[in-house]
């Protein structure tokens, strides 16, 4: 026979970093994953090409720059909301990683950052506000 676990709530190191009107903010306390029941297995990308490894997930890739640079638009095998994507940013010099906007070329960060300014300018738009019904919230 086995002790049963005594489970002890985790707590949150970064409590005392909140604001106190974090606390209050409206928040959808759980929602059903859209796709997958579990997470894949993790695996390490060992392909030659990114296309090969993400294959149907890409939903669009877009040039950064003349060099043959790209920002590549992945739809998330176990997403962490029911909208949500991953950016991958393709430089030519594979003998770098890129683990932060820092460590890419200009034209790949100013192709990134434009996507940024177009999605504020999205969300922002009324007839974006109105059908996703985001009146009223800041």
């Amino acid at each position: 026979m086995t002790a049963a676990m005594v489970r002890r709530p985790v707590a949150d190191r970064f409590g005392p970093l909140y604001p106190a009107s974090a606390m209050t903010l409206p928040v959808i306390p759980s929602l059903p994953m859209p796709r997958l029941a579990a997470p894949p297995a993790d695996v390490r990308n060992l392909c030659a090409h990114y296309r090969d490894h993400y294959g149907r997930a890409i939903l669009c890739e877009c040039p950064a720059g003349d060099s043959g640079d790209r920002i590549v638009v992945i739809d998330k095998a176990f997403p962490h909301s029911v909208y949500d994507m991953m950016l991958l940013a393709t430089v030519g010099d594979d003998t770098v990683i890129a683990s932060s906007v820092s460590d890419v070329p200009e034209a790949v960060l100013t192709t990134l950052l434009a996507f940024c300014g177009q999605f504020v300018r999205y969300v922002h738009a009324s007839s974006t506000r109105r059908r996703f019904v985001l009146t009223g919230h800041s």
